[in-house]
């Protein structure tokens, strides 16, 4: 949790400098790729891949493919999760930095291992999240995000003491090329 929140405090220093000169991206017909890591409560370590595909000042089309790892009660998991959304541009406080709410469809695969009772199982999860990011540009192609959001998933076989379903957070720090 430190190196995230070191992370955050120097994106935030370096979006200040060079960002203020930027010319943003945030239009029609414009595409941005990016890597981003994170961790939230339960699960260990997250990192993924995006693209937004913005067909509007305001609007994109958001997809996410995440790779994590965690613990839940007695039990350790592994899960890819594919996230189609939308995301909206809703505040623009600083002419370098966006604020951006989200929401995904999830689709994924959980592994699940429950050590007390030496079992594994594997099944299709789904689902949806809702979120928020900000991103701050630190120079004309490439922005920095720090964000949450909070994931529902139904997985359809529980292993162990496991329920069926489940809430989980997410926190992470990403970084965009946008052309």
């Amino acid at each position: 949790m430190k190196k995230l929140s070191f992370t955050i405090i120097a994106m935030l220093l370096l979006s200040g400098t060079a960002a203020m000169q930027a010319q943003l991206r945030h239009i029609e017909g414009f595409n941005a790729v990016g890597l981003k890591v994170g961790t939230g409560f339960g699960n260990t370590f997250t990192a993924g891949v995006s693209h937004n595909y913005y067909w509007g000042k305001h609007w994109s089309v958001d997809t996410n493919l995440d790779f994590e790892t965690g613990h839940f009660g007695k039990s350790r998991y592994f899960g890819l999760l594919l996230s189609p959304g939308i995301e909206a541009s809703v505040w623009q406080p600083l002419s370098w930095m966006y604020i951006h709410l989200n929401g995904h469809l999830n689709v994924g695969y959980d592994r699940w291992y429950d050590n007390e009772l030496s079992l594994s199982d594997g099944s299709f999860a789904l689902g949806c999240d809702l979120g928020f990011n900000v991103e701050m540009y630190v120079s004309k192609s490439v922005s920095l995000l720090v964000g949450a959001r909070e994931h529902f998933i139904w997985n359809a076989t529980p292993v162990g003491s496991n329920k069926s379903y489940y809430f989980k957070p997410l926190f992470f720090a990403a970084a965009r090329y946008n052309f």
